[in-house]
């Protein structure tokens, strides 16, 4: 499975993060940091770049 994740400009974390997303909709940091299992500042980082990268919105 990590090979698939070679060929895109997305991290496996931003792949867990859209996962999250398409299942529960939109969600506060807060609340996806939950989910993960990781920290609301991981979270918080992850979000900014894939907002910069056009994959998700606030």
């Amino acid at each position: 499975m990590a090979e698939n994740f070679n060929d895109t400009e997305i991290t496996y974390s931003q792949w867990m993060l859209l996962g999250v997303l398409m299942k529960n909709g939109s969600m506060k940091v807060s609340d996806l940091s939950k989910k993960m299992g990781l920290s609301n500042s991981t979270v918080s980082g992850i979000v900014d770049r894939m907002e910069k990268q056009g994959f998700i919105k606030e």
